[in-house]
């Protein structure tokens, strides 16, 4: 892992999430302090957000490579298309999830908490997705192969 992985992947994804759990050190109210629950920040597919910046940036990178990156281009025609079928599914997702907001769910066991929060482990798992694929454009495009 890279300073790279930090600063693009990272940070944007995980920080507010961090700051939401500090607050909770806060004497808050108990309405103030349920909003303050990581979850609740992103049950609805928030974390797409995150995944639209990185598949965004990965476009720009795939498009602007550095001079003498080596690459093919079947992998870049390819590649260009995994990274616009991402963000298509990311924008659908962020822009749905606070039109169809999902209530919290106590307990039922796993199975059915996953069902329950169907939202959240797309949204989550394609964001792995755009991370990942924007960190491979980003180290096969813009890292000089001479």
């Amino acid at each position: 892992m890279t300073d790279w992985h930090l600063v693009h992947l990272f940070v944007p994804t995980l920080l507010p999430l961090l700051f939401l759990g500090l607050l909770r050190l806060f004497p808050l109210h108990k309405v103030e302090r349920a909003r303050a629950n990581p979850l609740v920040a992103v049950k609805d597919g928030q974390l797409s957000w995150a995944g639209l910046g990185m598949c965004v940036n990965a476009l720009y990178e795939l498009r602007h490579p550095v001079v003498g990156a080596a690459f093919s281009e079947l992998w870049s025609a390819n590649t260009f298309w995994i990274a616009v079928a991402l963000l298509v599914f990311h924008a659908l997702i962020a822009a749905t999830g606070p039109v169809f907001p999902t209530r919290k769910f106590g307990s039922g066991g796993l199975c059915h908490t996953i069902r329950h929060y169907r939202v959240l482990v797309a949204s989550a798992s394609l964001t792995f997705g755009a991370a990942w694929l924007y960190a491979d454009i980003h180290f096969t495009t813009q890292i000089h192969a001479g």
